[in-house]
């Protein structure tokens, strides 16, 4: 995902990044909005692997064949990079989180 900021990638691409085993969710079709993964539970319910998403959530991915990754912009005077509001900066946004 990082390396296509501001840019596209082709489904089947960003699928085999993640090992295929995840659900693509777009707005419009074709700008990435979340990658859902689904995660089996150990007895204890604890998280335990990535396992295939049920067909209810696999039926949510609605992204077309080529997905737009779009890069977020903030002018916050809150942010801890020093610039002021009016002074808009890159900021990348990881998309991903790592359950295990």
């Amino acid at each position: 995902v990082r390396e296509n900021y501001g840019g596209s990638v082709l489904k089947k691409e960003l699928l085999d990044a993640y090992g295929g085993n995840v659900v693509l969710v777009c707005s419009g079709g074709r700008y990435l909005m979340e990658v859902r993964t689904c995660v089996g539970k150990s007895f204890d319910g604890t998280a335990f692997k990535s396992v295939e998403c049920i067909p209810q959530v696999q039926q949510e991915g609605n992204c077309g064949n080529i997905i737009q990754i779009t890069k977020f912009y903030s002018d916050s005077s809150n942010d801890e990079s020093g610039k002021k509001d009016g002074e808009g900066f890159e900021r990348s946004v990881d998309f991903t989180k790592e359950f295990l």
